[in-house]
């Protein structure tokens, strides 16, 4: 073989050699990208099931509070509140009326009682 071949054959192979390890580098890289991107969606699994736990806490909350504002909207909606306020009325006529009555039945007693005789039995 002369010179110029051997020269030859010796940059083919380097050349080779160059491209078998840059092979080997690319192949590497390429595991470490795909054990990463495992990991990644790995990770962003575990978020997306903590965000949706999260997301059904704010909604149960929020129907809580939606529950309870509708039970304060009926109580204090004019219609009731004026049931209550005609009841209170009603309510303080008849205690007025009773309480006259009550006065009525004191003014004609005369405030003595005979004497009762004690019972032996």
């Amino acid at each position: 073989m002369d010179p110029a071949e051997f020269k030859i054959v010796i940059q083919i192979g380097t050349i080779l050699v160059a491209l078998a390890g840059g092979w080997m580098m690319i192949k590497v890289n390429l595991k470490t990208a795909q054990r990463d991107l495992l990991d990644l969606g790995a990770r962003l699994h575990e978020f997306q099931v903590d965000l949706n736990a999260r997301v059904d806490i704010i909604e149960q909350d929020k129907s809580v509070i939606k529950r309870q504002t509708e039970v304060f909207a009926n109580i204090l909606s004019p219609a009731a509140l004026e049931k209550v306020h005609f009841d209170r009325g009603v309510l303080s006529q008849r205690v007025d009326s009773l309480e006259r009555a009550v006065g009525n039945l004191s003014d004609m007693h005369n405030h003595t009682h005979p004497p009762t005789s004690a019972r032996t039995d």
